[in-house]
């Protein structure tokens, strides 16, 4: 059969030849840009123009989601059998063993090529689409699927039966608002597939794509009144192809400049009931973790990596990631980072050192606000800082784009300071002050191209010399990739312990209150908002607590709680309890909670009730992902013991 080599190379991408008469196709290895992640800011406006019975549909559960450990400790130590597993395997990978993860840029899998209208189609089908309108609407959407893709038609056909699988398995144990009161759980289907969309965009007119298509497929999504303008321009609604922003309506250009401003942020150490409540409030809680976990407690943002070129090489000159600059730009901040007075100062640098000019005016012009590093601009004004320096090695001609190497950082890093030494070690101790302490460490991976620089940072106050915290930061170099990590070691005692007391008794409210919301059917009931069941299951995954001492202090009896905890803790709130164990703790963290479970049981006035707790706390630990026998011997030990 003669097929024209033209439709083959559509189809495959591929070189096409021919050999002994027969046709040979080789697929090349497709290597995909390095994608911007979204900035916290970008949260704003994704719940707040959603009809309430549709703000689980939000982005921004996606968000949380994409960025807590719960799904580390879904893919990682879940059920390999498990749909949700599968599925979260099929939409996310990991660039390294440590790194976070993002969207997956497999092309063998459907899940790799899913746009934000396919997105949005698959959402309302799981969720929002009536019965009628059902059948016509999954044919549609498995067609572009298939056509987007590459992919043959069984194996998009595959992927939709796994989605709908993981939809019907119930991973996160909720109170379900029902007139029994019996426990009820919660698919994580939905937000995998909005985490997805999060990690895959790289601007809010992906959001705004997926905001648009999902009312198509919902008519009643968004509110059609004044508050919510973003719907009164018809014909950009009618077209959902890429469009330029310039090309979108004034309405919705408006809605995709309205990033969440700094202000309205809430620590997470000082959680209010209202973190919740509202569609505002829970816009800010949401970027208020991102920022959290992207910045950590306290400190600047960690900056998000994306593509410049410089102004002066030209037009034609092509933008290129910045992940080097981006890592090193991470080191340089945390180096020049003023806890006390939340800002950049290079007075906090020693005396001794010559730094670079470059240096200078750059932190002179971006230096005031570390809670604003990823704005527009600065990226930009690193990558021409870090171009064209003497003695570095760049990829491109016009010496701009550094190449991935621990030498090229330590140059580049002794050029800025002004410091002359050899190793990292020496630049550490010659970065120390009376404020700080600076430990630099290179360590080879087993192989020449691999190689981590640790850096820790000990912060202290100058006047009273206590300390203020610790934090530890990675930047792993590749042969053409290099990324940092960032961990907070501690913040000082009286820090952590006022963190604590805050999270304490944010939980020990949602326990109180939540039975009642449940029965009123309110903001948190599952008809009303199916999203807050899970953004409360992620919040300990946000907040840096301890997990064994946080369970102990929640579930002890105190006078708030009266003379017995199970009073204001309802039997359904145990399920929750052993997912929550398990997202901030892992095996242990589960087994801490399930054992308070089957401790606060013994303390029920009713011996057939506490029978049934100590019991639900067992079958439960069973259906957790990460589930390990030793778990299970230790709970039977527990139910043996109560019931004798």
């Amino acid at each position: 059969m003669w097929v024209p080599l033209r439709l083959l190379a559509n189809r495959f991408g591929t070189c096409v030849s021919l050999r002994n008469t027969s046709l040979t196709s080789i697929r090349p290895k497709v290597i995909l840009p390095q994608r911007c992640l979204l900035h916290w800011s970008a949260v704003g406006g994704t719940v707040e123009v959603l009809a309430p019975q549709y703000r689980h549909l939000s982005p921004a559960v996606g968000a949380l989601l994409a960025h807590s450990e719960y799904l580390s400790v879904l893919i990682e130590g879940g059920d390999p059998q498990s749909p949700t597993v599968l599925l979260a395997k099929s939409l996310f990978h990991r660039p390294n063993s440590t790194g976070p993860w993002r969207a997956t840029r497999n092309l063998s899998l459907p899940t790799a090529s899913l746009t934000p209208k396919t997105v949005a189609q698959l959402v309302a089908l799981l969720n929002a689409v009536p019965d009628s309108a059902r059948d016509a609407t999954l044919t549609h959407c498995l067609k572009a699927w298939h056509t987007q893709s590459g992919n043959t038609r069984s194996s998009v056909q595959r992927a939709w039966e796994l989605l709908q699988a993981a939809h019907e398995e119930e991973l996160i144990f909720t109170e379900r608002a029902t007139s029994s009161g019996v426990a009820g759980g919660a698919s994580l289907a939905t937000p995998l597939l909005l985490a997805f969309l999060w990690l895959k965009a790289d601007s809010r007119e992906c959001l705004l794509q997926y905001l648009l298509a999902l009312r198509k497929a919902v008519p009643d999504l968004i509110p059609d009144d004044r508050a919510h303008p973003l719907i009164t321009s018809t014909p950009a609604i009618g077209s959902l192809k890429q469009h330029h922003p310039s090309q979108r309506s004034p309405e919705q250009q408006q809605w995709l400049r309205a990033h969440l401003r700094h202000d309205a942020l809430q620590p997470l150490d000082r959680l209010s009931w209202d973190a919740v409540r509202t569609a505002a409030h829970y816009e800010a809680f949401v970027a208020s973790a991102l920022q959290s976990h992207q910045g950590g407690h306290g400190l600047p943002e960690k900056v998000i990596q994306s593509r410049y070129a410089p102004r002066w090489a030209g037009a034609a000159a092509e933008a290129r990631g910045d992940c080097v600059e981006a890592a090193l730009r991470d080191v340089v901040n945390m180096l020049l980072f003023e806890p006390e007075r939340q800002c950049f100062d290079l007075s906090v640098l020693p005396t001794h050192l010559a730094v670079s000019p470059r240096l200078a005016q750059f932190y002179c012009r971006h230096g005031s606000a570390p809670h604003r590093t990823n704005s527009e601009g600065q990226g930009q004004d690193w990558m021409e800082l870090c171009a064209d320096l003497p003695r570095l090695k760049y990829r491109q001609p016009e010496r701009y784009e550094l190449r991935s190497s621990a030498l090229n950082a330590l140059e580049f890093l002794c050029q800025m300071f002004g410091a002359d030494v050899a190793t990292f070690a020496e630049l550490g101790d010659a970065l120390s002050s009376r404020t700080r302490l600076v430990r630099m460490e290179e360590v080879q991976l087993g192989s020449p191209h691999r190689t981590k620089v640790a850096l820790r940072v000990r912060f202290h106050q100058a006047a009273a010399h206590a300390e203020i915290g610790e934090v530890h930061q990675v930047v792993h170099f590749k042969r053409r990739h290099t990324f940092s990590e960032r961990r907070v070691v501690h913040q000082g005692d009286a820090v952590q312990e006022e963190a604590e007391k805050c999270l304490v008794d944010f939980w020990r409210q949602w326990l109180r209150l939540t039975p009642a919301m449940l029965r009123a059917h309110s903001c948190l009931g599952m008809k009303a908002n199916p999203a807050a069941p899970v953004v409360l299951g992620l919040l300990p995954c946000l907040v840096p607590a301890p997990a064994s001492t946080l369970f102990k202090k929640v579930l002890a009896p105190d006078a708030s709680f009266g003379d017995s905890a199970k009073a204001h803790v309802p039997s359904s709130s145990l399920e929750q309890w052993l997912v929550l164990g398990l997202a901030r703790g892992g095996q242990r963290g589960a087994l801490d909670a399930a054992l308070h479970a089957v401790a606060m049981s013994a303390r029920a006035s009713d011996r057939e009730e506490g029978s049934q707790l100590a019991e639900l706390a067992l079958r439960l630990a069973e259906r957790l992902p990460s589930y390990d026998p030793h778990i299970q011997s230790q709970l039977a030990k527990a139910v043996v013991q109560h019931h004798s």
